[in-house]
C-alpha cells in the first residue's frame, strides 16, 4: 500500500502539471490562431491566394453529388456523409448473483429436499431474453449454474452459435461507414473521408429505404417500431436462425436479428482549418499548428474544427475554449483525487500499526483514523496547490507566484499554530514548576 501511495503522489503531481500546461498553452494557441484566421466568406471555392492559409469558412454541402453507399449491404443515402449500423440478436444475457450453497437429501419419507448452508455461498447465473450485442454462447448457457431465484421453465437452448463477420449485416454490434469525401460550395473544396468523424453535431437525415431485402442473413425492411425507433431509423429484420421461419415477426423469438440503420448529413458546415491544395482543381481542409514558444515552454498545438451549421469564427473559438475549460476542471478534480489517494495509502500503515497494539489499539484506532484523514486532506491540498502554483509560475508568473505565496502563508500559519501549542505547554509546565519550588521550605536558612 505504501508503494502504491509513493507511486500515486508523484503521478498526480505530474498530471497536475501537464493539465495546467495544456490549459495555458492551448489557450495561447487559440489566441494566436484567432489573430491569424483568414475569413473566406461565402465564396467556398478553391483559390491560390488562400492556399496554406488558416481559414474560417461556412459553406453549403453539395448534397447532389454526395451519395454514400455501403457495399456489403447495398444501402445508399443521398446527401449523407455517414451511415451507422447497429446489429443485434434476440438472445440470452447473463447476469451474476450469489446464493446459499445447498445440497439435495432424501428425508425419512423418501422425498428429496434442499438443505442450505447459512455460512457457505456460491456463484450462480440468471439469463434474460432481450435484444443484445453480446448474446451468450451455447457453451456458456449449458455450463452455468442457474440461480434458484430465476424462472427455470422459460429457458430454452440457444440456437447454434453463429460465426459473426466484419460487415454490418454479419457483425453484431456497431459499425460506422463514411463517405470518401464531403464536397463543399462549388465542389472544389472538400473534407476528406478520414476527417468526417471530426464533424460535430451531425444531424440525422431521413432514413434510407433501399434495398428492401439484404441477401446476407435474409434481412428485410420492416416497421421501425420493431427496432424501437422512429422514422429516422430504417429497421431490417431477419428470422434466418429460427427452426421455422414461417413464424411472425411481430414478436421477437430466440435467435432473431435486427439491424438499425441511420444516415447523417449536413446542409451547411462551418470549419477552422488550413486550405491544402491537392491538385489544380481541388483543395482540402486540414489541421494547422499554433502557439509554440520557449517562454512559456509550450509545444505547438494542432487546431482543426468542423461542425454542422452556420457559425462565425468568434463562436467557434468560444466553443473550443469552453470545451477546454471544462476538460481542465475535470482533470483538476481527478488529479487531486489521485494525490489524495496516494497520501491515504501512505498513511494507512499508521492506523494498522496502532490497531495491532493490544487493548489500547481498539480504543485509539478511530482517533488515529480521524487524524489520518485530516492529515491526508491537509497534505493533498497543500501539495496539489503548490504544484498547481509552480506550474502557473512557468506559464503565468504573476498568478502562479500569488498562489504560491498564499500556500506559503498557509503553511507558515499551520507551523506557527503547532509551534505555539508546543511552547505554550512548556510555558505552563515551567510556571507550575516555579510555583512548586516556591512552596518548598527554605532549608538553607533553617540550617543557618
Amino acid at each position: 500500500m505504501i508503494l502504491g501511495g509513493f507511486f500515486l503522489i508523484p503521478l498526480g503531481c505530474y498530471l497536475t502539471w501537464k493539465n495546467e500546461a495544456n490549459q495555458v498553452c492551448t489557450t495561447g494557441a487559440y489566441q494566436v490562431a484567432s489573430e491569424n484566421t483568414y475569413e473566406m466568406g461565402e465564396t467556398c471555392s478553391i483559390s491560390e491566394e488562400q492556399n496554406d492559409l488558416f481559414l474560417h469558412l461556412t459553406c453549403p454541402v453539395d448534397q447532389e453529388s454526395l451519395v454514400t453507399t455501403e457495399s456489403s449491404t447495398g444501402i445508399s443515402a443521398k446527401g449523407a456523409y455517414k451511415l451507422s449500423f447497429l446489429t443485434q440478436q434476440y438472445g440470452y444475457v447473463q447476469s451474476y448473483q450469489t446464493q446459499k450453497k445447498c445440497k439435495t437429501i432424501v428425508d425419512v419419507y423418501g422425498q428429496p429436499r434442499d438443505v442450505c448452508s447459512d455460512e457457505e455461498s456460491e456463484s450462480c447465473s440468471c439469463f434474460d431474453l432481450q435484444w443484445t450485442t453480446m448474446p451468450v454462447s451455447s457453451a456458456t448457457f449449458s455450463s452455468a449454474t442457474l440461480c434458484r431465484s430465476c424462472i427455470h421453465d422459460k429457458y430454452r437452448t440457444p440456437p447454434k452459435d453463429q460465426e459473426w463477420g466484419s460487415t454490418p449485416a454479419t457483425k453484431i454490434g456497431n459499425f460506422n461507414f463514411y463517405a470518401d469525401q464531403v464536397p463543399l460550395g462549388d465542389g472544389t473544396l472538400k473534407i476528406d473521408g478520414s476527417d468526417i468523424p471530426e464533424i460535430n453535431n451531425k444531424p440525422l437525415l431521413p432514413a434510407p429505404k433501399s434495398p428492401i431485402t439484404i441477401e446476407t442473413n435474409s434481412f428485410k425492411i420492416v416497421d421501425s417500431l420493431l427496432c424501437g425507433e422512429g422514422e429516422a431509423v430504417t429497421c431490417y429484420y431477419s428470422t434466418n436462425m429460427r427452426e421455422s421461419i414461417t413464424m411472425d415477426t411481430n414478436t421477437p423469438h430466440l435467435g432473431d436479428l435486427r439491424m438499425k440503420v441511420k444516415a447523417y448529413g449536413s446542409k451547411q458546415i462551418s470549419a477552422l482549418g488550413k486550405e491544402v491544395q491537392t491538385n489544380e482543381k481541388i483543395a482540402t481542409i486540414k489541421a494547422a499548428s499554433f502557439g509554440g514558444s520557449t517562454v512559456p515552454p509550450c509545444k505547438p498545438r494542432s487546431l482543426f474544427y468542423l461542425t454542422d451549421g452556420k457559425h462565425d469564427s468568434d463562436e467557434l473559438y468560444e466553443i473550443l475554449q469552453t470545451s477546454l475549460n471544462a476538460q481542465t476542471v475535470i482533470f483538476r478534480i481527478i488529479t487531486m483525487l489521485v494525490v489524495g489517494l496516494g497520501f491515504h495509502l501512505s498513511f494507512s500503515p499508521l492506523k494498522n500499526s496502532v490497531e495491532a497494539v493490544p487493548v489500547i489499539g481498539i480504543c485509539c484506532g478511530p482517533l488515529i483514523e480521524y487524524v489520518m484523514h485530516l492529515l491526508t486532506v491537509l497534505a493533498t491540498l497543500i501539495l496539489w496547490t503548490a504544484v498547481f502554483a509552480i506550474a502557473w509560475i512557468f506559464y503565468r508568473p504573476f498568478f502562479g507566484a500569488s498562489i504560491l505565496l498564499l500556500v506559503g502563508l498557509v503553511c507558515s500559519g499551520i507551523a506557527y499554530v503547532f509551534k505555539k501549542g508546543k511552547y505554550g505547554e512548556l510555558s505552563n509546565s515551567d510556571e507550575a514548576q516555579i510555583e512548586m519550588d516556591s512552596m518548598k521550605p527554605n532549608t538553607d536558612k533553617e540550617m543557618v
